[in-house]
């Protein structure tokens, strides 16, 4: 028995092949229970996934945020075939408004997710942000 690539199934009428081709193929697939590939597919997309990400200014609390932000920058650089990509968002963490100015900012630009953490005990500004936002939001 015959096995298919990865992008086969997917790719074929993308490719302008012929009718009968395309009914074997997909005669094919659905015998074998052939299931896309959500990593190759997203690989072939070369779609960029963004994700904003709203933390205090990194040399704060001796450097602390510094070190979540190189575990960041790491995850990315692990990630990087999957085309993911961050943009920060800092605020300076002893004061409020600064943090509601940069969050803001992140609703405004279009991403798939935006990362934070509660700072503070205005929990209403976390369910506004929510509310706000079309993609998930992880706190």
């Amino acid at each position: 028995m015959c096995r298919l690539a990865p992008l086969t199934g997917s790719c074929m009428a993308a490719a302008g092949s012929r009718k009968k081709t395309e009914e074997k193929i997909l005669a094919l697939v659905k015998k074998t229970g052939y299931k896309t590939n959500i990593h190759g597919r997203n690989l072939v997309l070369k779609k960029t996934f963004h994700f904003g990400v709203i933390m205090p200014q990194i040399k704060q609390d001796s450097s602390y945020w510094e070190i979540l932000y190189n575990g960041i920058e790491h995850a990315l650089a692990d990630l990087s075939a999957f085309n993911i990509k961050a943009q920060y968002f800092f605020f300076d963490k002893y004061s409020e408004p600064s943090f509601k100015l940069a969050a803001s900012k992140a609703l405004k630009v279009r991403s798939a997710g935006c990362l934070s953490r509660p700072f503070y005990r205005t929990h209403a500004l976390y369910s506004y942000i929510r509310s706000r936002r079309k993609s998930p939001t992880s706190m």
